[in-house]
């Protein structure tokens, strides 16, 4: 079953979500290069590009609106709105690429590091409204199928009016939104789940605006090895490596729940390839490899409800040890729903400690987020945390595994594994190698993975 990503609110209004999540890493107006675009990354079937595009977009002019249209970009608090409809319309994105003519399963997603430069507001014919066109970019993972020829575009709409495109979903005869999906309908998850495909959707060709995407392929790495020498030595923690493996529920800690079974099935792979159990506690296990000289393993295996308090706290724990590098996790899985974002933003675990969250800065630290569109919530964000004066991309002392599109549960536990025996004691396999064994798992079920950050990593071992 593929995971469909649920939404967790955090007491967020559906824009106030949106641009936390969008703003924090996209690009202002004001054209301030990010060095940390320049991050590179492999994926076996997919292909970095940049992706480039004009449209517009529809923007009601406040009723007591008396200067001219040009001075909305200029106006505080019309160029707020103006920039948070922006926002929202590119958010629109992620599901509007499965639009994309004769690829409706697999395309990819955007970066989340977007520019939106070159503004121009122009009227309409209907008075109350102007058109406010752009030029956006931003890095796009995509399927290689869709990166093939000489100049690679890709096609997909928008819709024109952001602040009334839900509730042109609905007609008469339904109580429910047409034009999302049956069970994620409520307007707060519009953005992820629309499809103006979808059979019955009363949306017409004048509520959207269709985007050519022009697609520059990028260079990918090649013969990058994670850094052995660190995470099987003292980093920071002597001769223990630890590594934390969180597994979200679906929904429940019952019986038959997706999220449990994949938790179960990781720890009976384990147990087939010869990880020893030392510790049998309800949601928790710790497994180690007896036989293993070059360090002592500790790989503790938690079943949790990314919902609670507890998720915070073994998070935080395993990311930075609660401030001891000695406790802070060498390696870093999460299984589960991505929460649209929500589960693992840096910003949800410093609201909960009450302060930024840190990473250790010379501690070199693996993150494997096994969740839906990772690749665009927790990239960026995270080398960020990692950035000094010497390392301007946070890169040197992280890399980060993530996902373009949806996963399926089944699939999940044993792309687990392959990424925690590869580092462990899978005879240092390069980046390019588990990226691909990942992908082997289940060639037929993609979620378009890529290891991002290993560009400054060895190439011998």
């Amino acid at each position: 079953m593929v995971r469909l990503d649920t939404f967790i609110g955090f007491k967020l209004t559906l824009l106030s979500f949106t641009l936390s999540l969008f703003l924090s890493t996209c690009k202002t107006a004001s054209g301030v290069k990010d060095s940390s675009a320049d991050l590179k990354y492999f994926g076996k079937d997919n292909k970095l590009a940049e992706m480039t595009y004009e449209s517009e977009m529809w923007y009601f002019l406040p009723k007591d609106w008396k200067g001219p249209i040009e001075n909305l970009l200029t106006d505080p608090t019309t160029s707020g709105e103006i920039r948070e409809q922006l926002d929202l319309q590119v958010a629109h994105i992620f599901a509007a690429l499965t639009t994309h003519p004769g690829y409706d399963v697999k395309p990819g997603v955007i970066a989340n590091n977007y520019k939106l430069d070159q503004l121009v507001v122009k009227p309409t014919d209907d008075k109350k409204i102007v058109s406010v066109s752009y030029r956006f970019r931003d890095r796009i993972a995509l399927h290689e199928d869709l990166l093939k020829g000489d100049k690679p575009e890709i096609t997909f709409v928008l819709p024109k009016e952001v602040t009334k495109i839900y509730e042109k979903g609905f007609t008469s005869s339904s109580d429910l939104n047409l034009c999302t999906d049956d069970h994620y309908h409520e307007e707060r998850a519009f953005w992820y789940f629309w499809n103006p495909k979808q059979k019955g959707c009363p949306l017409k060709k004048d509520d959207l605006v269709t985007v050519i995407g022009k697609l520059k392929l990028l260079p990918s790495t090649a013969n990058t090895f994670p850094e052995y020498d660190m995470l099987h030595g003292d980093n920071g923690n002597g001769k223990e490596l630890k590594v934390v493996a969180l597994f979200g529920i679906d929904e429940s800690f019952r019986s038959g729940d997706l999220g449990r079974s994949a938790y179960q099935n990781f720890m009976n792979i384990l147990r087939d390839n010869n990880y020893v159990k030392i510790v049998d506690e309800n949601k928790h296990k710790v497994f180690t490899l007896p036989n293993e000289k070059r360090f002592k393993l500790q790989l503790h295996v938690h079943l949790v409800d990314p919902d609670d308090e507890e998720f915070d706290e073994l998070v935080v724990d395993a990311l930075n040890g609660n401030g001891k590098v000695e406790n802070a996790a060498d390696i870093f899985l999460y299984d589960g729903h991505s929460g649209l974002g929500g589960h693992l933003a840096p910003g949800r675990f410093s609201d909960f400690i009450g302060k930024k969250l840190k990473l250790h800065k010379n501690k070199y630290q693996v993150f494997a987020f096994q969740g839906c569109t990772t690749y665009a919530y927790y990239n960026k964000n995270y080398f960020d945390l990692k950035k000094t004066s010497e390392d301007r991309f946070g890169s040197k002392f992280l890399d980060i595994i993530t996902a373009g599109i949806g996963l399926q549960f089944s699939s999940g536990p044993m792309q687990d594994f392959v990424i925690v025996n590869g580092l462990l004691k899978g005879g240092k396999p390069t980046w390019q190698k588990i990226i691909t064994d990942i992908y082997n798992v289940d060639p037929e079920a993609t979620a378009l993975h890529q290891i991002n950050g290993d560009e400054d990593n060895p190439t011998t071992r």
